[in-house]
């Protein structure tokens, strides 16, 4: 199944219109807004919201057409409730994970097609979401199609940050050992005393908000370069690159 047959379902007779709403499902800010902005400068119009209460009030005001969930854990009962928003109402779904759980979920769900035939659509990471999106809706003529991004690397030695799109960010040296830590359990959440130490300080003396600024840091610098980093904070625990 396609994001066509998405698109194409939420438009009456898949005629040349609009490009659909989308709904954003993201409890983390930062991530919430990156992805955001991103997709608006692809031109789709879209909303974010922090939580699934949130998101099913709005929809009950203006409904979407499609439903993204891209969150780094996934809780059980909030991807229930997407997906049977989506079911109920006939919009398409669309989850953004890498995490294994939600194939397992899915399958512990059973949630039935809808009458138009569509089923839930899992992708592991926003280069291939950008893609399917592009691939969808490229035809309609408000919705301008950008090149996704290939992949993430660690250049010159690790003191270069590429986003396989021609973006390039030189890193510091704390950036350095923080990303290379990172990159090195990609798509795991890494706790911060794991990160302290691989960034040669002792975690009783590192200051833990001091780590918060860095990569705040960190994500301001890359944005000024056009890049939008895939690196989520898992509140309470450490940190994970998904890209």
């Amino acid at each position: 199944m396609t994001m066509r047959s998405i698109t194409e379902n939420s438009l009456a007779g898949g005629q040349v219109g609009p490009t659909p709403l989308v709904y954003l499902l993201n409890d983390d800010p930062y991530g919430r807004d990156n992805l955001v902005q991103l997709l608006r400068q692809c031109g789709v119009p879209v909303m974010g919201f922090e939580n699934i209460f949130s998101l099913e009030k709005a929809f009950e005001t203006n409904a979407a057409e499609i439903l993204l969930m891209d969150v780094t854990f996934i809780e059980k009962h909030q991807l229930r409730t997407f997906l049977q928003l989506g079911h109920s109402r006939k919009v398409g779904t669309i989850i953004v994970s890498a995490s294994p759980q939600v194939e397992e979920f899915l399958d512990q769900f059973a949630i039935p097609k809808n009458t138009d035939g569509v089923l839930p659509i899992v992708v592991k990471d926003r280069a291939t979401l950008l893609f399917e999106l592009g691939h969808a809706v490229g035809s309609y003529s408000e919705m301008k199609v950008v090149k996704p991004v290939v992949s993430w690397a660690l250049e010159e030695g690790g003191w270069v940050l590429s986003d396989g799109n021609g973006n390039r960010l030189k890193l510091t040296a704390l950036e350095q050992s923080f990303l290379t830590h990172l990159f090195d359990s990609r798509g795991e959440i890494v706790e911060r005393g794991k990160l302290i130490e691989a960034m040669g300080e002792d975690i009783y003396d590192f200051s833990y908000t001091y780590l918060d600024t860095l990569v705040s840091r960190l994500r301001r610098r890359a944005r000024r370069e056009n890049m939008y980093l895939p690196l989520h904070t898992v509140r309470g625990v450490g940190f994970t690159f998904s890209g």
